[in-house]
């Protein structure tokens, strides 16, 4: 049985890299197969680890204490979340989103800015400059650096003489900050690809040891 699976999920591979040559039927299977089975999934752990130990046990167990304890407010969200899905009741479905998005934003922005910003800053604003003369010299690109990079967001005079000299090297800081993070992308996705790869060539055919 194992070794059915394992075809199974070798095939699918290699309809999501049929792609590489032209779009097409068996990508576009994949593609729908991979969505299905996540909605699906989603669907089920929602109800399981969320709406039936949340709702609808309390409402079974109790149903006075369960209205009570206004614990019937998300449950009322959830249908009007569910009223997008009529044409005329669609615009009651802003209402649970406008709960989510200023919920999750008042929960979120304290976090980055603590995380993002403050901890940054104190971490820039902290350095000691001692050690050798290498970790010297890193903690000194690393001030200078984080201070041309602001001083290329200083857009209320021009950027011209010293200034324009300082926005230009904070120009190449945040060039390569962002090189960096791209290439941290290109290589996780190529660990990926690597993986699939090696998937393919030993678990499935078994060329490779």
């Amino acid at each position: 049985m194992d070794a059915v699976w394992t075809t199974v999920a070798a095939l699918l591979t290699l309809c999501v890299f049929s792609f590489l040559y032209r779009d097409n039927p068996l990508y576009r299977f994949a593609e729908h197969l991979m969505v299905g089975v996540t909605g699906g999934y989603l669907i089920c752990l929602a109800w399981f680890e969320v709406v039936r130990p949340l709702v609808w046990v309390p409402l079974a167990d109790d149903p006075g204490r369960w209205l009570a304890d206004f614990q019937f407010v998300p449950l009322l969200l959830l249908l009007l979340m569910l009223a997008r899905l009529g044409e005329r009741t669609a615009w009651l479905s802003r209402i649970p989103l406008a709960f989510m998005v200023g919920f999750f934003a008042g929960v979120q922005i304290p976090q980055v800015l603590q995380a993002d910003v403050l901890r940054q800053v104190e971490s820039t604003v902290a350095v000691s400059f001692t050690g050798s003369w290498a970790e010297v010299a890193g903690q000194l690109v690393l001030v200078l650096g984080c201070l041309a990079g602001l001083v290329y967001f200083f857009f209320s005079r021009p950027h011209r003489g010293a200034l324009g000299g300082v926005a230009r090297v904070g120009q190449v800081v945040l060039m390569a900050g962002f090189g960096a993070s791209f290439g941290y992308t290109v290589m996780a996705r190529i660990s990926l690809l690597i993986g699939r790869v090696l998937f393919l060539l030993r678990d499935w055919l078994g060329v490779v040891s």
